[in-house]
């Protein structure tokens, strides 16, 4: 006979309790939202508008010059992506934060067109990254291989690399898309109105590790890019202090070309010192930080350091990467003529007041001093072409 004990059934495992729809929502204090609308719908416009302005008149002074070689080329890529990036960050940021709709719920059709914008946003900047790390390799070869220059570096390889880089800088971001994924729309009530309800972007469970948040995503967009950058203005700088060796040993060489070769060099060094230094005055200190914040057992709120870090991070590459295109080209002497003969034409046309006045005779002295200086190659890398072939 069967006892009771022998009958055990086992008992139902407790099921997992269903998770509460957190709906997005943008303007949470306890998460650094004022500082972010502060950076973000004040700051950052303002900052955006004349960067854009900068970038648009560096671009018609590439369009009058006509200004077509390869490095020009690369020069114009970074600005548009520059522009694309401040552009494209702007318009949510306008939105949300300068004009107050952060304080409710953010809808479904917003947010997928801030997420798309932020996609879009963030492959722009990638682009410049890579555009400004094929830069420094462009201007290395023909620093190194003056020979060979024109037929590695042409302006159809060019196209085809300015073409793939964007396309480079989309695929190392795939992880945006797979985050974007786990939004999904849910009807809820407003929380400005009580009557209302509105169709609002809801947050699934979106769980990946550390190394697919973090590492891998900085690796391919930060350490790799900024690394070849370094690798490649240290030997541009190595080459240029062994060429005017090269030229000593050429008897036919003038020491007065020499000398200016000389300064040039000297020019280019801190080009390459400056361009690098903005580079990593961007994105090494954010990257720093955002890991002691994921690996702190001391921070109360990491996602409201992590918010307030991506604001200034923001600021911080809508300031200094469009200085790098800025510093490329006021480098190149053409370049600075053109400009100066479009802001002489300006000031022409303005009143004979006495900032027009000073703005125009401040122009023709500084188009004086260039027209003294002997620029003939376009490429400033390039102008060590006669130097170094007494090497070979």
């Amino acid at each position: 006979m069967l006892t009771n004990t022998s009958l055990r059934v086992p008992k139902p495992s407790p099921r997992r309790p269903k998770m509460a729809t957190r709906y997005f929502r943008l303007d949470r204090p306890e998460q650094g939202a004022n500082v972010r609308k502060v950076l973000l719908g004040e700051v950052l416009p303002i900052i955006t508008i004349i960067v854009l302005s900068v970038n648009i008149m560096m671009l018609i002074v590439f369009y009058k010059g006509k200004f077509s070689n390869s490095t020009h080329l690369i020069l114009i890529a970074i600005a548009i992506a520059d522009s694309l990036n401040g552009l494209f960050f702007l318009v949510p940021s306008m939105h949300f934060f300068t004009f107050n709709n952060d304080q409710d719920f953010v809808t479904y059709d917003w947010c997928l067109a801030y997420f798309i914008l932020q996609l879009i946003s963030r492959v722009s900047h990638g682009a410049s990254l890579f555009y400004t790390v094929f830069l420094a390799a462009h201007r290395y070869v023909f620093v190194r291989f003056p020979f060979r220059a024109n037929t590695l570096c042409s302006r159809k390889h060019t196209l085809v690399a300015i073409s793939v880089i964007p396309m480079i800088s989309f695929l190392v971001r795939t992880f945006l898309i797979v985050r974007m994924s786990s939004y999904y729309g849910g009807y809820t009530t407003s929380l400005l109105q009580e009557n209302k309800t509105i169709y609002a972007c809801a947050r699934g469970d979106f769980r990946l590790s550390t190394v697919v948040m973090i590492w891998l995503p900085n690796f391919f967009n930060k350490i790799f890019p900024i690394a070849t950058l370094i690798i490649f203005s240290a030997l541009l700088v190595i080459e240029l202090r062994q060429a005017p060796r090269s030229f000593l040993t050429n008897t036919a060489v003038n020491r007065q070309k020499v000398q200016k070769r000389r300064e040039r060099n000297r020019r280019i060094t801190l080009l390459t010192v400056a361009v690098v230094c903005c580079v990593l005055l961007t994105e090494i200190p954010g990257f720093i930080a955002q890991l002691v914040i994921t690996y702190s057992s001391t921070q109360d709120c990491k996602e409201c350091a992590l918010v307030v870090l991506a604001a200034v991070n923001q600021l911080t590459i809508t300031i200094f990467f469009p200085a790098n295109f800025l510093i490329y080209c006021l480098v190149i002497s053409r370049f600075r003529k053109t400009l100066l003969s479009i802001l002489l034409g300006i000031s022409d046309m303005m009143p004979s007041c006495c900032v027009a006045k000073f703005t125009r005779d401040l122009a023709r002295s500084i188009s004086t001093t260039d027209a003294s200086v002997d620029d003939k190659d376009e490429n400033t890398s390039s102008t060590l072409r006669t130097g170094i072939s007494a090497k070979h």
